[in-house]
């Protein structure tokens, strides 16, 4: 009889001893997985607001800001070509609204996969276009799914600032 009760008492000794082991675990989870993300605190950050600046100045800055990332992009949605050697339809436009020069380059896109690059233009200054251009790729008749990238490069440095895309298709009469 007493060795139940003694068997018991340590029985009930080692539940917290199994709790703590588990939280211990537990807790070791979540810190293994939270430092497995690239979320990170910016160390340069106070605290506080931007002092003696209204509501309306602040927004003001936050939305140049947004204005200084974008750009407009514009391209004929279906450029035609007489045949693979000729100039086609491609009615690119940089738009006198964007602050970036703009290079435009033309992939083969099928099956949701980039391919060959077909055409590559020079920088385009903002309020410039190109009407007309040949493909850097002599394609057979058909029709071809591509997609065209806008670079935006600022014009004081020449240094990259991003891109924007857009799918169309191509067509080669013969």
């Amino acid at each position: 009889m007493e060795e139940i009760k003694e068997k018991q008492k340590k029985g009930k000794k080692a539940w917290p001893m199994i709790l703590l082991l588990l939280l211990v675990v537990a807790g070791c989870s979540v810190w293994f997985l939270q430092e497995k993300t690239d979320l990170w605190l910016d160390p340069d950050q106070s605290e506080g607001t931007l002092d003696g600046l209204s509501k309306e100045e602040i927004q003001k800055l936050m939305d140049d800001k947004v204005d200084e990332g974008q750009f407009m992009i514009s391209i004929n949605t279906q450029p035609v070509f007489a045949d693979g050697r000729s100039e086609g339809t491609l009615r690119i436009e940089n738009s006198p609204q964007n602050r970036y020069l703009m290079i435009v380059k033309i992939y083969r896109y099928e099956n949701k996969k980039l391919g060959e690059l077909i055409y590559e233009s020079g920088a385009i200054k903002p309020g410039n276009k190109i009407e007309t251009a040949k493909l850097d790729v002599d394609l057979p008749k058909g029709k071809y799914p591509v997609i065209v990238y806008f670079e935006g490069y600022r014009e004081k440095d020449r240094e990259y600032v991003g891109k924007a895309g857009s799918e169309l298709d191509i067509i080669i009469q013969k």
